[in-house]
């Protein structure tokens, strides 16, 4: 098993504080270095740190937290179907499109965090573009209401099909 390495680096220290840092590093076993920063009046000390190679994650899925359905499963499932959030006036009706859209709902998402697969319908690429307002053809309210709808829809279609449990 190769062996890599990584340096953590203390900014802006003083010189006491680099030379105390060096020192709890050094008595770990651990090679460490300061250099004078561009300033001329602080230092950067900076400690190579080893890692081992770990082993690659496996994705988890909710079958894995009990759920009895795979993430990746409903994913591959809502391609090519029918849009189940049909907001008239947007919707393109092109199967070809479908995509399994997240609903934001507070305490389930966040900046970056999608919501579970179960918290998603099948929506066509012109719904998907309104549920996530990156268009503003209808009042987000009507919109979220669209994909709740959409979203016990597609529940029941998994469910006839089996890709989740009740």
């Amino acid at each position: 098993m190769a062996m890599k390495y990584s340096y953590f680096h203390h900014t802006e220290c003083t010189t006491e504080q680099a030379e105390r840092l060096i020192a709890d590093y050094q008595s770990r076993g651990v090679r460490a270095k300061k250099s004078l920063n561009p300033d001329f009046l602080t230092w950067t000390v900076s400690a190579k740190l080893q890692e081992c190679e770990r082993p690659a994650r496996t994705p988890r899925t909710f079958r894995q937290k009990g759920w009895g359905v795979s993430m990746a499963n409903l994913r591959k499932a809502a391609r090519g179907r029918e849009c189940q959030v049909r907001i008239p006036g947007v919707c393109n009706g092109n199967p070809e499109t479908s995509v399994l859209a997240h609903i934001r709902i507070a305490g389930l998402c966040g900046t970056g965090i999608k919501p579970p697969d179960l918290i998603a319908t099948i929506a066509c690429s012109s719904c998907h573009d309104e549920i996530d307002r990156r268009t503003h053809q209808v009042d987000a309210e009507y919109a979220k209401e669209c994909a709740l709808e959409g979203m016990a829809r597609t529940q029941v279609i998994w469910l006839k099909e089996g890709l989740i449990k009740s």
